[in-house]
């Protein structure tokens, strides 16, 4: 469910450029998610930034939705370093 919330947002952007490279994307987003959606702890703490998301996007406020995509970001960035895949 979580690549499809991705992938839907993906689509939604409307962005011709960014979707060319939505398999690329789909594919990174398989890799992010064994890192991150592998303990239920990481799933339910980034959930919320999920919500924040869906919920700033039906209110159309692009300022809230681009914070709660970075609180997002954020957050893997942080797990990727934890599991050693970036410094």
């Amino acid at each position: 469910a979580d690549r499809e919330f991705h992938l839907a947002i993906l689509k939604a952007t409307g962005n011709p450029i960014l979707q060319a490279f939505d398999s690329a994307i789909d594919s990174i987003l398989g890799v992010l998610f064994g890192v991150t959606a592998n303990h239920m702890e990481n799933f339910r703490a980034n959930l919320s930034n999920h919500l924040a998301v869906l919920e700033a996007i039906r209110l159309r406020d692009p300022t809230a939705a681009e914070r709660a995509m970075l609180d997002t970001i954020q957050f893997t960035t942080e797990k990727m370093k934890v599991a050693k895949l970036i410094e």
